[in-house]
């Protein structure tokens, strides 16, 4: 893979970023090309694989990206806008207990393991101290956490996802959802439109968007191949890295992640769906960087990115983008920026709602 370090004042890789502004690919198809889980072997060259499976299991994942590409084209809105702040907490509560939260839980834990201590050497007035000290601790804890949710009640509330532009946009896999939404005349929570009784169905739209990406030239399709020793038969391709419009989209997206450039409207709601990936923010195993000896699999920012620094600032740069950035809101507009971190914050729980 070509790396950006290679060409940092190539004046075509300039002019070609800067004269593609806007995503050289639909905002779906873009995300659909990130959310392949590709092959490469230990040369950096791409084998044939089954790299749309994850794509086809998940489609909150794809029918979020079409619901942002509709907002892209004013088809959609909230009913109310969410303050930056609201999506900032959302994603702080979000995040996993660290250990320094931990020290909540020592204070009771060892006046409990105190009172128990006192009881079996028969200090009785002791343990009973120990025992209140327990019992007053918790019930602080619960007045405070009481006192937490109600300041904070307004916070985690946002707003419905509607259709406020009806026109089709002429391209058929929008216009299908589109026309799914207006069926229903209702507006929704992000994730209810993606999840439950009535969802959005993807049903043949992936496949479209498949045969655009072949007919575009982004993707070969490589036709069927054996998986788990001949069991069964899995369709198989290979992303095209070496055409000049990959190497567009490549540098774009290395200067969205890595320079800290000014972004289009496209590029951010293609970064908030990056954020989507588990393997974003944790590397697993299985994924592995370019010029890594081994044959291993490689999917979302692993296809641009070639080294962890690089993923650290990468990681950095789209943390910002969920805490809801003054910069990105002055530069795409407050409502813009608020559909597009609701729909990837509904993805979420979508994902999260399906789990056993």
């Amino acid at each position: 893979m070509s790396t950006f370090s290679e060409r940092p004042d190539s004046e075509q890789a300039q002019r070609l970023f800067f004269a593609n502004a806007h995503l050289p690919l639909g905002l779906v198809e873009a995300a659909t090309l990130l959310g392949y889980w590709t092959m490469r072997d230990a040369e950096d060259r791409d084998v044939p694989a089954a790299a749309a499976l994850w794509m086809k299991r998940h489609t909150d994942f794809y029918l979020g990206a079409i619901l942002m590409e509709l907002a892209l084209h004013g088809r959609l809105h909230m009913d109310r806008t969410t303050p930056l702040e609201n999506h900032a907490y959302w994603y702080e509560r979000r995040q996993p207990l660290s250990w320094k939260g931990l020290w909540f839980f020592v204070p009771p834990l060892a006046l409990f393991l105190a009172c128990l201590i006192a009881f079996q050497h028969a200090q009785q007035r002791l343990a009973v101290l120990f025992l209140l000290g327990f019992i007053a601790y918790i019930l602080l804890m619960l007045l405070l956490a009481v006192v937490r949710g109600l300041l904070s009640r307004g916070k985690s509330a946002q707003g419905k996802l509607e259709v406020v532009y009806p026109t089709p946009t002429g391209n058929h896999v929008l216009d299908a959802i589109l026309w799914q939404m207006l069926s229903t005349g209702q507006s929704r929570q992000v994730y209810q439109w993606l999840y439950g009784s009535g969802a959005l169905r993807a049903d043949g739209l992936y496949a479209f968007t498949e045969r655009r990406l072949a007919e575009h030239g982004w993707i070969t399709l490589t036709g069927k191949q054996p998986a788990l020793g001949g069991l069964f038969e899995v369709e198989t391709l290979v992303i095209n890295r070496q055409s000049e419009q990959w190497q567009v989209l490549s540098n774009q997206l290395r200067s969205a992640l890595l320079l800290g450039d000014s972004l289009s409207p496209e590029m951010v709601a293609l970064l908030l769906l990056l954020t989507v990936f588990t393997h974003t923010f944790h590397t697993p195993h299985q994924l592995r960087f370019p010029g890594q000896p081994r044959r291993k699999i490689v999917s979302g920012l692993y296809q641009v990115l070639s080294s962890p620094e690089e993923i650290t600032i990468a990681r950095q740069r789209l943390q910002a983008l969920m805490r809801g950035d003054q910069g990105i809101a002055a530069a795409i507009g407050v409502p813009l920026y608020d559909i597009l971190l609701s729909i990837r914050n509904g993805i979420e729980l979508s994902v999260e709602s399906k789990r056993p």
